[in-house]
Order: C-alpha cells, then structure tokens, then sequence
C-alpha cells in the first residue's frame, strides 16, 4: 500500500462523525440540521451528499442526508449523530437550519424632519420585519445636555413607527432657563427582531 492509497477523494472520502446533544437542536430535525465549515476564510456551507455519500463537484465535504444514504440520526443515547464525507480537514460549525441569524434593516432617516424644541422628541423609523424599537439620547443646547427618557414601541415589517422621548420635569425646567431657540437631539436607535438580532442607528433631529 503506497502513502496514496490512504488519500481522500470525492467518491471515496474520509467521514466525520460529530455527536451533538439533541437537545441543543430544539425541535430541529437531524436532517435539517446546517452545517459549515472554516478554513483560512469565510464560513462555508456544506451541502447534503450525492448519490452513495459522493461529495458534489467543486467541495471538499457534503453533509449525508436522506436519499444520499443517509445515517444521521437521533440515537438511543440522546444524542444526534451527524455524519459528513469529507477530503480535508477544518474547524466545523452545526446550526439550526431555521435559525434566523441576520439583522433586520432600518428604514430610518439619519437626519429626522424638524421638530419643535421642548418636552418631546419624536423619531420615525421602519424595520424589513417585525421589530421592538428601544431610543435612547439626549438635546443639546449649546454646550449644555439634557438628558431624554427613553423610548420604546414596535411595529410590523415595513410599517413606519413614531417613537417618543421626553424631557423629565426638572430637564424641561433648565431647558426654559435656557431661553434658547434651537438645538438638536442625538438619539440611538436599536431595533431588534424575533429572534434577538439586533441592529444600531444613530439619528440626529434639528429642534428649533
């Protein structure tokens, strides 16, 4: 037997057998199961194997699914068995499948429309999905910062949401002393989606 006859190739790869708790899938199947891997770059996915476990042409692993010979399973011990064909070595990463992992993008002016200067400072702002939006910030007169309570709402995907953050009594009272006629309000926008991705947004809303 020489050194070549132990290489991996597409039709005869190395298998990888990864053991994962079940639990950590939730209600995720075996099968549905996402896996990638990394090697000196970007994640890559794997995709599920061709026909007796061949990895596709142009990759360098494939993932056994149903259909392709398929053994991943859920085992008698409570744990997931995922078996992937391989030619090469790599750090490898499981997900869920129907993990959503992607930020939600804001539709939200980075200089908002005129606002009137006193108790309130309103923000618009829309989400490509169903989105909690928090605001936090402050209005600046001068050199002097008063300090805005924060705000909060949500609203569905693409539906405009008016967001509120006001002066306390005693901000509003130094606002007065003040006796300025304009200033601006530096607010941060975060808005988060179902599944806890989140995405920042810093607004600025001239008051006058």
């Amino acid at each position: 037997m020489t050194t070549s006859d132990l290489q991996a190739t597409r039709t005869s790869p190395g298998r990888l057998v990864i053991r994962l708790d079940a639990s950590l899938a939730g209600a995720v199947a075996p099968d549905d199961l996402q896996m990638s891997y990394v090697e000196g770059g970007p994640e890559v996915t794997v995709n599920p194997c061709l026909a007796s476990g061949v990895i596709p042409a142009g990759a360098t692993a494939c993932v056994v699914r149903a259909g392709s010979g398929a053994i991943t399973n859920l085992a008698a011990d409570g744990n997931y068995y995922v078996y992937v064909n391989t030619t090469t070595t790599s750090r490898w990463i499981i997900r869920r499948e129907s993990e959503d992992v992607t930020p939600p993008t804001l539709f939200t002016p980075a200089s908002q429309k005129k606002g009137q200067l006193g108790r309130t400072v309103k923000v618009v702002s829309a989400c490509s999905e169903a989105c909690q939006f928090k605001v936090t910030g402050f209005i600046k007169v001068g050199n002097v910062k008063l300090p805005l309570r924060k705000g909060k709402g949500s609203a569905p995907a693409l539906v405009s949401k008016v967001l509120k953050l006001r002066l306390s009594q005693g901000a509003l009272q130094h606002l007065s002393r003040l006796h300025a006629k304009h200033g601006k309000a530096k607010i941060d926008l975060v808005a988060m989606d179902a599944s806890g991705n989140k995405v920042e947004q810093q607004v600025t809303v001239t008051l006058r």
